[in-house]
């Protein structure tokens, strides 16, 4: 009987990584594809060793794979977190103006570039350099 939930765990685990797989490819942001892939990932992991835990029906070989299923648990979030941080740093808010969520500066808000080192309008008006 334990072979049958096996193998059944296993079909399922497989089923949660052609998921994850085919999330990776299909979604269109860094964030969503992150979504796909650990929670998804993190499932289709845990399937895969209660699989093999039932398959085993050793104490040694479950309490392994307890282990391995909390250290999934834990490090999953803490990663995505990780990554969606440098996610957002490198897109910025990039996906949310392209969707138009977020309010349009108008044309008093544009930001004026700053002076260059060597540029007469970085110096004071007393220590600009003489012409001529």
């Amino acid at each position: 009987m334990s072979q049958y939930i096996a193998g059944c765990l296993i079909l399922l685990g497989g089923f949660f990584s052609v998921s994850a797989a085919i999330g990776l490819l299909r979604l269109p942001d860094a964030l969503t594809r992150m979504h796909a892939s650990t929670k998804v990932g993190t499932l289709a992991s845990l399937c895969m060793l209660l699989a093999c835990a039932f398959a085993f029906g050793d104490l040694d070989v479950f309490a392994r794979c307890v282990i391995a299923v909390f250290f999934l648990l834990v490090t999953a979030p803490v990663a995505a977190h990780m990554i969606g941080r440098a996610a957002l740093g490198i897109d910025g808010l990039a996906h949310l103006e392209k969707d138009h969520q977020l309010p349009q500066a108008s044309a008093t808000d544009t930001p004026q570039p700053l002076p260059h080192e060597g540029d007469a309008r970085a110096l004071p008006k007393e220590a600009t350099p003489p012409r001529g």
